[in-house]
């Protein structure tokens, strides 16, 4: 599966591992600049604008909550699978490389 100008899916796929987070809840008068600019990013600038006044009008007040792992690990399948994975690849005689 692929989108537009991007690697496959399964190559380009990361996760992300975390242990113990830590997260912050903050009350803000309106909406959050993030959750502004993701309306504009998702639904264009006249809905993302119409979405924000809709969503402003509901609640003068919202909460961003923030949360930050305390480790990360990346996955990268360019140049590493899990290991569950090479010891199927390797059972079914395929290669990994």
């Amino acid at each position: 599966m692929t989108r537009p100008g991007s690697r496959s899916i399964l190559t380009a796929y990361r996760q992300v591992g975390r242990r113990l987070p830590t997260a912050a809840c903050t009350v803000v008068g309106g909406l959050p600049p993030e959750y502004v600019a993701a309306a504009h990013r998702y639904m264009g600038d006249e809905q993302g604008d119409a979405w924000v006044a809709n969503v402003n009008q509901m609640s003068p007040k919202s909460a961003r909550i923030a949360i930050r792992p305390e480790w990360v690990a990346i996955l990268d399948f360019e140049t590493r699978w899990p290991s569950a994975i090479e010891k199927r690849m390797a059972a079914a005689g395929a290669t990994t490389g």
